[in-house]
């Protein structure tokens, strides 16, 4: 199964790159609907591939407390199938929002006594593939006219774990450079956030080359706007569209307070009017807790979230890269619902399961070993 893991990574990897190439195009105000397709929905492709091959690879073994709480986080989406509340839904969503827990969380179950190396991802040239493309996409676009300054997507904030870790100070600024010229601001703020990890000189080298950037003109205008509307108008007025999103949500809950307890259920959807009057049909929220609180209430999203925290706080061992991009992503998952349509966060906690289950059994096969008790010392670790 091995194999067939490394091939799946490998695919996913080259759609990233074709989804790349789908951004730059519909940013410079071309089409590409094939692209958009396979980008947009191979999401629902990728996660039973995934499962399956977790599971045929697993000798799963599960604690009480660890069949409670999969029980829950798996079941409770079907038990939320909205009919109880005079909201629109959709057939199509009701179906995607119970599948996409479900297999996000029997995946991550899996995972723990899966046989996998899913640090397969760190050993294929498909990364560095995906760097090379992200670049030589983002500098050609820069020389056209953009009609949407948004180049890319959540996923270089992997390519920025990875590097982040390397010794290359070249590839590590060409991610932080490509994020900010790609005029992504959720991607932007959460990267210098972790700036504070440098050393001064590093600090210095990113300070001078947003300098240069900003000089020659090649600052995403995106950031001066943003920058331009900072205290004269209120907070969700400054979000746009994302902000609209917020208020109409949280508006249904208050005319159904009930709701912010159970959700509306799977398959939920609003509408919202953008400022030109264009009428927009709307599921999920650009803010993921509000988003799982819509749709499966609070209780759901208080566990939901604290079961990643404590995946993210007991990782840091485990595997430093995979945990940084769940930090990241839990960052991210404030300015977009991405919790459970984001494949390598996914993987990345798939391999976190994974590591801190074999870290932690070796560590007890070596305790067993120097307190020299019989046949403990066997373990295979």
């Amino acid at each position: 199964m091995q194999n067939s893991y490394n091939n799946l990574i490998r695919f996913y990897l080259f759609i990233l790159c074709a989804g790349q190439i789908r951004q730059v195009l519909e940013a410079l105000g071309l089409t590409s609907p094939f692209i958009r397709v396979i980008n947009v929905y191979g999401v629902y492709i990728f996660y039973p591939i995934l499962l399956c091959i977790v599971v045929i690879s697993s000798k799963a073994t599960f604690k009480v407390g660890h069949l409670v709480l999969y029980s829950f986080l798996i079941g409770y989406p079907c038990l939320t199938l909205g009919y109880f509340y005079d909201v629109p839904y959709s057939p199509q969503y009701r179906l995607t929002d119970v599948l996409m827990p479900m297999f996000f969380f029997l995946t991550i179950a899996f995972a723990r006594t899966s046989s996998l190396d899913f640090g397969f991802i760190f050993k294929t040239r498909w990364l560095q593939a995906y760097l090379v493309v992200s670049t030589v996409s983002i500098l050609t676009a820069l020389q056209f006219d953009i009609r949407y300054h948004s180049l890319a997507s959540v996923q270089l904030l992997f390519l920025f774990s990875y590097y982040f870790y390397h010794k290359s100070f070249f590839t590590k600024y060409l991610v932080v450079f490509d994020i900010f010229l790609s005029g992504k601001r959720g991607l932007l703020v959460f990267v210098f956030s972790l700036i504070s990890k440098l050393k001064f000189i590093q600090i210095m080298l990113v300070c001078v080359g947003v300098f240069v950037f900003v000089e020659f003109g090649l600052s995403p205008g995106k950031y001066i706007n943003s920058l331009s509307l900072i205290g004269e108008v209120s907070f969700l007025e400054f979000l746009g569209a994302r902000g609209k999103e917020i208020s109409e949500v949280v508006f249904q809950l208050e005319n159904e307070p009930l709701a912010f307890y159970t959700g509306f259920g799977s398959g939920f959807y609003y509408i919202i009017t953008d400022s030109s009057g264009f009428i927009k049909f709307a599921h999920n929220v650009h803010f993921s807790p509000l988003g799982l609180i819509s749709t499966y209430g609070v209780v759901y999203c208080v566990i939901s979230y604290a079961f990643l925290i404590r995946m993210y706080v007991n990782s840091q061992k485990a595997n430093p890269i995979f945990s940084m991009y769940l930090f990241l992503g839990l960052l991210y998952s404030l300015t977009a619902y991405s919790i459970f349509v984001d494949f390598l966060l996914l993987v990345s906690l798939c391999g976190i399961q994974n590591s801190k289950d074999r870290m932690s059994l070796s560590n007890y096969t070596q305790r067993a070993t120097l307190l020299g008790r019989p046949g403990v010392s066997q373990i295979k670790a």
